[in-house]
């Protein structure tokens, strides 16, 4: 880290090797004094110089670090919404399954009954089985598709938001 921060010909402006805050500076004139009465009207005038080049530096350097601290602050506003969206889509899928799964289960209770219903009966037994089977694989087919799709549109949420903040570092920058 360099220590000089500014300097004049009757003054420098340095960071001391025992600063604790991060402004924290001195400014010493190059002549030797003991007072400071004993300044020059030009050595006053390069004081006050300093110093407000000084609060230009240091007001230039707050505002880059509140630029950085905004653009930190808005990529964790984004990392938490792509969080939720990902936890929401866990969730859907989920319940997807959760509803599968009964479906499924009603299917077979429901063969069951009709099996046991109409033993009598070979060949209607065989149509209404057939037609639940078509059914069954209608209804898987399409929840594959919805499934396919959903995650397509996810990729493509994904590589959006991705895009966003690539312009985002970009504008930034």
């Amino acid at each position: 880290m360099e220590r000089l921060v500014l300097q004049s010909s009757d003054w420098l402006v340095l960071v001391p090797y025992w600063a604790t805050w991060p402004y924290q500076t001195l400014l010493l004139p190059r002549r030797h004094i003991l007072r400071i009465t004993e300044l020059t009207a030009e050595e006053r005038k390069g004081c006050s110089r300093n110093l407000l080049q000084m609060e230009v530096k240091l007001q230039m350097e707050v505002k880059l670090q509140m630029e950085v601290m905004l653009q930190m602050e808005v990529m964790l506003q984004m990392e938490v919404m792509l969080q939720m969206e990902v936890k929401l889509q866990m969730e859907v899928m989920l319940q997807m399954e959760v509803m599968l799964q009964m479906e499924v289960k009603l299917q077979m209770e429901v063969k069951l009954q009709m099996e046991v219903k109409l033993q009598m009966e070979v060949m209607l037994q065989m149509e209404v089985m057939l037609q639940m089977e078509v059914k069954l694989q209608m209804e898987v087919k399409l929840q594959m598709e919805v499934k396919l799709q959903m995650e397509v549109m996810l990729q493509m949420e994904v590589m959006l938001q991705m895009e966003v903040m690539l312009q985002m570092e970009v504008i930034l920058r």
